[in-house]
């Protein structure tokens, strides 16, 4: 009786501590800058981290660079001719580091297929995932910060 009182002394400021834990810190991605100022980031991470958290997957998990085209897609021609307005469309940056910031460019979304861009003469693509394969995905990064 003794060692369950002592396990029970010795659980609660365990379960206490773990009731306390709230979300997990959302921190923004380095692509966001490209499109927020540092100010407007700080802001939203004090905020409102759930909109920063599904600006961090828009701009990271709308779409991927790979040199392998999936099944079940769709090539729609030029990542550059898809650019936004007043964005630059670096074809080196994006093969070096293989990201890209979604937010700069105009880019479709399918409801059943994968979109594939050639990028230039590269043998890389970007692949813009079909909405419901993005939906699901967005759902699990945001469970994973307890959101």
């Amino acid at each position: 009786m003794k060692k369950n009182i002592i396990l029970l002394i010795l659980l609660c400021p365990l379960v206490a501590l773990m009731a306390q834990k709230g979300p997990k810190e959302v921190t923004p991605d380095s692509l966001l800058y490209e499109s927020f100022s540092k100010s407007e980031l700080i802001k939203m991470q004090q905020e409102a981290p759930d909109k920063l958290l599904e600006l961090n997957f828009g701009v990271t998990g709308f779409c991927y660079i790979s040199d392998q085209k999936p099944a079940n897609s769709q090539m729609l021609g030029n990542i550059c001719n898809f650019v936004s307005p007043g964005k630059t469309c670096d074809i080196n940056k994006m093969i070096s580091t293989k990201r890209i910031n979604s937010l700069n460019y105009s880019l479709p979304q399918d409801p059943e297929k994968y979109n594939v861009f050639t990028i230039s003469n590269s043998s890389y693509f970007v692949i813009v995932y079909p909405a419901p394969v993005f939906m699901q995905n967005k759902i699990s990064y945001i469970k994973q910060f307890g959101f």
